[in-house]
C-alpha cells in the first residue's frame, strides 16, 4: 500500500538551501528530475535529561516521505544518541560526492551559544558551554562539510526547539532562538526571525512545516516562491506571533517538483457520481479533490504522484464535495449554510447559494443545471432544488420526513432519499427528477445517514438500524424495491467500482469491501482514526481520506478483494485486522453490542417521552450512533430542538463507557457536562433513565 502524508510540522525550524554559483537556469523538468539527490533526516524526541518533545518523530517521518516523493534517497534516524549521530553523519559525508543535491534535516532540541547553533541528541546533558563539543553537534560543522563536497545544491533544514532546557542557566553565553547562518550562494529560511523563539507543535506537526509540506510538492514552485507562501501562512495562522524569516543569495532557481507539460485533455472515463464525501476523484482520474477542515480549504492534487497542485481557501468551510466533468467543484458548507461552486482550473469561486438550514447531503444532476439538497435538523424539511445557473433555490419537494442521504441513478432520472428517523424506522423515497414528484415511498428500510446505488442501477444500498439498535445495510432490488438482504455493518458512505462488481463502505474507523454479486463482505480494513471519504479509480486504485492524520492512503483494489490479504506494514493494518477479527468473534464483543443497544434505547426513550410531553414546536434529531469497541464506548447525539427558535434547542452528546466494573454515563451540551456512574453488575437502567431525563429537563428550563 502506498501511503502519502499531507502533514503539518514542527518545533522551530531553520531551512537552509545552498547552491553553487553555477547557474541551473529555470526549473527545467529534465534537469531537476535527472539530478541525483540524497538526504539525511534526524528526529530527536525522547530526551533522557530534558522533557520529551511532541513532534520530531512525525516531523522526520513526514519530511522523509515527502523527499522520497520528489526523488531523494533518504537515510532516516530516530532518537539517536551522540555516538550514533556522529557515526551516521560521518558516513553520510562520504556519500555526498556521488550526488548533485544534498539535504540535511534535523528535528529536536537545539540552541545558539556564542553565535553557533548546536543540535542535541537524546543523551545530551551539558552542564556548561564546554560540554557542547562532546555532547551536541554543531550545525555550522554540518554546513561546512556539505559545502566542502561541492554539490550543485546543498539543503539544510534545522528544526530546533528554541526554548531549550539545557542552557537556561547560561546567561552570559546563551541567546534565545537560533543564530543566522550564511553560505556561498545560499537560501536561508527560519521558522521565526533570528533571536526569537517558536514553540513545539500541538498537532501531528507544527505550523511552519505544515506550510512547507503543503507547498514543497507543488510543481514548478521555486524555493523563493515556496517560502513566500510559507511566511504568509505561518503569520496568518499564529496571528503574527511567529514570523518566519528568509535570507537568499541564490543565483539560480531550484524546484523540488517540476512538470512543464500542459495539462492533458484526456477523455472523461466515467461520469457516474458516487456518494459525496471528503475526497473526490475527477472523472478523468487525473486529480484528487480533498477537503481539509483544519484549514478550511480544498486541496487539489495529482492523483498519480499526490503532489499538491493548488490549495483553495476563501472564506468557506467544505463538508462534502462532488463534481461531474471535473471543471466545476460543488461544495456544501455546513457552517455558513451555503452551496459553493469552484472553478477547478483557476481555483476561484464562481458562485454561492444561501441555504435555509444546515445542509446534510446533496447531489448534482448530469447536466449540471440543478442540485438537490437535504438538511440535517429539519423533521419535515423539503428537499430543496437549486438552479445552479441562477444560484438560487427554485423549488422544493415536500413530504419527506427527516431526509438525510441522497443519491441519483447514473442517468440522473431518479433521486433516492433515505430518512434518518428511528421512530418510523425510515423510508426510502424515490423522486422522478423530470417532474420532481415522489413516485414511491418504501417504509422501514432506510433509517440511516447514507445511501448508494450501483452504477448499473440494479441495486440500492441503504444504511439502517435494526429493531435491536444495531447498524446494518439493507440491499434493495432497484426494480421491485424489495429488500434482498441485510449486511450487519455500519455505513457512512458508499463508493462503487465502475463495473458495479465491488462496493467500498466507510464505517467507524474502517472501510469494508463487499462483492455486490452476492453482497458478501470480502475484507474489512481498520484504521486508527476515522476515515472521511473513499474514492475509487477505474484503473484499480482506492483513495481513503484520513483528515485527523493529515494524509491520504492509496492502495490497489485487487490486492484487498480477498480476506487475509497482507497489507502494508507501514500502516500495521495486518495487526489491526487480526485484532478486529478477534474482537468480532469474542463473547465480549457481543456483550458490548447488547449494552450499546440498551444504552441507546434508554436515551431515545427519554427523549421520545419528553417530545410528547412538550408537544409543538419541539422535535428530536439524532446525528449518529458511534461504537468504539476497543474503548468499550458508545456515543450518540440526540437533540430536542425548537422548530422556530434554535436558541431554545439542546443537542447534547450522550456517552456510555463500560469499564471492567462500572458503567459511566456522560452528558455534555455546550458548557454543561454531568456524569453518572453505575456498577456494571446489575445495572439499574431506571436510574440511568432518571439521570438522563433530569439533564434534559434542566437544560430546557435554562433556555426558556
Amino acid at each position: 500500500m502506498k501511503v502519502v502524508y499531507f502533514a503539518t510540522h514542527l518545533i522551530p525550524t531553520l531551512f537552509v538551501l545552498f547552491s553553487s554559483l553555477t547557474s541551473l537556469g529555470q526549473c527545467s523538468e529534465f534537469d531537476i528530475i535527472n539530478l541525483k539527490k540524497v538526504a539525511i533526516v534526524f528526529g530527536e524526541k525522547d530526551y533522557k535529561y530534558a522533557g520529551a518533545l511532541t513532534n520530531p518523530l512525525n516531523d522526520a517521518q513526514d519530511i522523509s516521505d515527502s523527499l522520497k516523493k520528489v526523488g531523494f534517497t533518504v537515510y532516516t534516524y530516530f532518537n539517536t544518541d551522540y555516538k550514533t549521530m556522529v557515526a551516521a553523519l560521518n558516513d553520510w559525508y562520504t556519500k555526498i560526492p556521488k550526488y548533485e543535491v544534498a539535504l540535511f534535516y534535523y528535528s529536536g532540541h537545539g540552541a545558539e551559544v556564542s553565535g553557533e547553533n548546536y543540535l542535541f541528541p537524546i543523551d545530551a546533558n551539558p552542564k556548561g558551554p564546554s560540554d557542547l563539543y562532546y555532547m551536541a553537534y554543531s550545525a555550522n560543522r554540518v554546513l561546512s562539510n556539505m559545502e566542502s563536497n561541492n554539490s550543485k545544491f546543498n539543503i539544510m533544514i534545522l528544526d530546533a526547539c528554541r526554548n531549550n532546557p539545557f542552557t537556561k542557566s547560561w546567561v552570559r553565553d546563551f541567546n534565545g532562538g537560533l543564530a543566522s547562518m550564511t553560505g556561498k550562494g545560499s537560501f536561508i529560511g527560519f521558522a521565526s526571525s533570528p533571536g526569537t523563539t517558536a514553540s513545539d507543535g500541538d498537532r501531528r506537526n507544527g505550523i511552519y512545516t505544515e506550510a512547507i509540506l503543503r507547498n514543497i510538492t507543488i510543481p514548478n514552485s521555486t524555493i523563493d516562491q515556496i517560502f513566500t507562501k510559507v511566511n504568509s501562512y505561518v503569520r496568518a495562522r499564529t496571528a503574527e506571533a511567529q514570523v518566519p524569516y528568509k535570507n537568499s543569495s541564490l543565483s539560480s532557481d531550484f524546484c523540488f517538483s517540476v512538470r512543464n507539460q500542459k495539462p492533458s485533455e484526456n477523455k472523461i472515463i466515467s461520469t457516474f457520481i458516487q456518494s459525496t464525501g471528503s475526497i473526490l476523484l475527477s472523472p478523468n482520474e487525473e486529480k484528487l479533490f480533498v477537503t481539509d477542515s483544519q484549514s478550511n480549504s480544498l486541496i487539489i492534487q495529482d492523483s498519480r504522484t499526490l503532489n499538491i497542485q493548488n490549495i483553495i481557501s476563501d472564506n468557506f468551510h467544505p463538508f462534502q464535495i462532488t463534481t461531474r466533468t471535473g471543471r466545476n467543484i460543488y461544495i456544501i458548507d455546513t457552517l455558513l449554510k451555503k452551496l459553493v461552486i469552484i472553478d477547478s482550473k483557476t481555483g476561484t469561486i464562481k458562485s454561492t447559494t444561501s441555504l435555509k438550514a444546515t445542509p446534510f447531503s446533496f447531489v448534482v444532476t448530469p447536466d449540471e443545471r440543478k442540485a438537490y439538497v437535504s438538511y440535517a435538523r429539519l423533521s419535515n424539511a423539503a428537499i430543496d432544488i437549486i438552479d445552479l445557473l441562477q444560484s438560487k433555490i427554485i423549488l422544493n419537494i415536500p413530504g419527506i420526513s427527516y431526509p438525510s442521504g441522497l443519491i441519483a441513478s447514473s442517468d440522473g432520472k431518479y433521486l433516492y432519499i433515505n430518512s434518518n428517523e428511528i421512530r418510523t424506522k425510515g423510508n426510502l423515497t424515490i423522486v422522478e427528477t423530470r417532474t420532481n414528484k415522489i413516485v414511491k415511498s418504501i417504509p422501514e428500510v432506510a433509517n440511516g445517514q447514507s445511501i448508494g446505488i450501483l452504477p448499473n442501477n440494479k441495486k440500492i444500498y441503504a444504511a439502517a438500524i435494526n429493531s435491536e439498535g444495531q447498524n446494518q445495510i439493507n440491499v434493495i432490488d432497484a426494480g421491485s424495491l424489495k429488500v434482498l438482504k441485510s449486511i450487519p455493518i455500519e455505513a457512512f458512505q458508499f463508493s462503487f467500482t465502475s463495473d458495479s462488481k465491488y462496493m467500498f463502505v466507510l464505517g467507524n474507523k474502517e472501510v469494508s469491501i463487499i462483492g455486490t454479486l452476492d453482497d458478501i463482505v470480502l475484507n474489512r480494513l481498520p484504521f486508527v482514526t476515522q476515515p472521511q471519504g473513499v474514492a475509487l479509480s477505474d484503473d484499480g486504485r482506492a483513495f481513503v481520506c484520513l483528515p485527523s492524520e493529515y494524509r491520504t492512503v492509496v492502495f490497489p483494489i485487487n490486492e484487498n478483494l480477498k480476506p487475509d490479504v497482507s497489507v502494508d506494514p507501514e500502516l500495521t493494518l495486518k495487526k489491526f485486522k487480526e485484532d478486529l477479527k478477534k474482537q468480532t468473534n469474542s463473547d465480549a464483543r457481543f456483550k458490548l453490542d447488547g449494552l450499546f443497544a440498551k444504552a441507546n434505547s434508554v436515551v431515545y426513550s427519554v427523549v421520545d417521552k419528553l417530545i410528547k410531553e412538550l408537544g409543538d414546536p419541539y422535535q428530536n434529531i439524532q446525528t449518529g450512533i458511534y461504537y468504539d469497541y476497543k474503548a468499550s464506548t458508545y456515543s450518540n447525539q440526540l437533540g430536542i430542538i425548537s422548530k422556530f427558535d434554535d436558541n431554545k434547542s439542546i443537542w447534547p452528546v450522550y456517552k456510555a463507557t463500560f469499564t471492567e466494573n462500572s458503567l459511566i454515563i456522560t452528558l455534555k451540551e455546550k458548557v454543561s457536562e454531568e456524569t453518572f456512574k453505575q456498577p456494571l453488575v446489575n445495572i439499574d437502567w431506571l436510574k440511568v433513565e432518571q439521570f438522563v431525563r433530569t439533564f434534559y429537563i434542566k437544560r430546557l428550563e435554562q433556555l426558556r
